[in-house]
């Protein structure tokens, strides 16, 4: 796994992903969160492009304290190899 730290000290590797085995692998950079618990936030323009299959909806509460539905979507992640 290659990336760059930030001028912030954020770690920014880059990962690979795609929707599933038969389409390509395409690669972004990501801010990993030193709270990571193994979810990935995508843009919806990176969701679109790769075709992300909607997998259900799990709740949110925003930074104002209100509550939101968000989508999930299924991707598969080339990590570590």
């Amino acid at each position: 796994m290659k990336g760059i730290v930030d001028q912030a000290g954020r770690a920014i590797p880059e990962i690979q992903l795609r929707s599933n085995n038969s389409h390509p692998l395409q690669s972004i950079s990501v801010w990993i969160d030193t709270g990571f618990t193994g979810d990935l936030v995508l843009p919806q323009k990176t969701i679109d492009e790769l075709v992300l299959n909607p997998s259900g909806t799990v709740d949110g509460i925003r930074a104002d304290g209100s509550q939101t539905v968000l989508t999930t979507y299924h991707c598969e992640i080339d990590w570590f190899g």
